[in-house]
């Protein structure tokens, strides 16, 4: 039997590229990338075990997969995106979800909207889950990868934010980072190559604070103190269950840091200059441990995916 991952030759998120790394390493061998935005494509003649994780997507009407691909469906989730949510989990694939189910859904929408269509699932949690530290120590970096990225179209808010965030005394040791890819890498083995030296310094780190599941869920794999920074979200039906496992940090701090009209007006109009920003309670110096509940779902993934390669 072959074996394939879902691949992101074309995100501009190389968080889609931590996904796979997740993946491959539950598989005793890789023969395929399968392009998530075209997996309706049969592109190899043999039938292939698909590890089918991740955000689904940026191409809705190239659904369902091929018929040569056996998919595990885990870690799965559909997006309000390009209207995906009613394009993929719509009643006419009634039949092709009911020889999977049930669904491993990454989140609880996503749980929801295949119960709704009579379709079995249940909730996974995602794939980073499952990553392991292969290093045995730790250096005084404190990453803040793309920390209030939603913020980035004002970015004197952004530097406001920043400055609140970080004692003055920790910015010495403070790097930030970007999931961003705003240049195509031009082989998926390059995406990887790059996936891997983020996780290189995630595993290392002294703690990280982030905007960025697929940063936080890895890091919590990975032993890593984190903090999910949960501001400034409009969508955040990809978040249930998820944030649940972790330490966050709410948008109480950030005056007009939501996302509805008013305070998106007050931000342009800086009118957050006279107002009273406050610092997290973070342990800077001594980074608390990350809650352990996220090991149970890890638990569940490896199980699945383990049965899935003996079935």
């Amino acid at each position: 039997m072959k074996y394939g991952v879902v691949a992101y030759p074309n995100s501009l998120n190389i968080g889609d590229d931590i996904q796979c790394l997740a993946a491959m390493g539950l598989l005793d061998q890789v023969d395929y990338y399968v392009d998530r935005d075209q997996i309706d494509k049969p592109l190899y003649d043999e039938k292939i075990k698909l590890i089918c994780n991740g955000w689904f997507t940026e191409t809705p009407d190239n659904w369902p997969p091929a018929p040569n691909y056996h998919p595990l469906f885990i870690s799965f989730h559909v997006t309000d995106v390009h209207n995906s949510t009613k394009k993929l989990v719509n009643s006419k694939f009634y039949d092709y979800y009911k020889q999977f189910e049930p669904i491993g859904c990454r989140d609880y929408d996503t749980v929801a909207l295949f119960e709704k269509i009579g379709i079995k699932a249940y909730f996974s949690g995602c794939m980073t889950l499952t990553l392991e530290n292969k290093y045995d120590y730790r250096t005084d970096d404190i990453y803040l990868v793309d920390p209030f990225y939603k913020y980035d179209r004002t970015r004197q808010y952004l530097r406001k934010a920043l400055d609140t965030l970080v004692p003055e005394e920790f910015k010495k040791d403070v790097h930030l980072i970007t999931h961003d890819d705003w240049i195509s890498m031009h082989t998926v083995e390059d995406r990887l190559e790059r996936a891997r030296g983020l996780l290189k310094k995630y595993a290392t780190a002294k703690m990280v604070i982030t905007s960025r599941i697929h940063c936080a869920l890895p890091c919590l794999a990975l032993g890593t103190p984190v903090y999910f920074v949960d501001v400034g979200y409009k969508q955040r039906n990809r978040f249930k269950g998820i944030l649940d496992l972790m330490h966050c940090i709410t948008d109480e701090h950030f005056p007009v840091s939501t996302m509805n009209l008013s305070d998106s007006a007050a931000r342009y109009a800086k009118l957050y200059k006279n107002m009273e920003f406050t610092t997290p309670n973070i342990d800077w110096e001594n980074p608390p441990a990350n809650p352990d509940g996220y090991k149970k779902v890890r638990a569940g993934i490896i199980g699945k995916v383990k049965d899935f390669i003996a079935s």
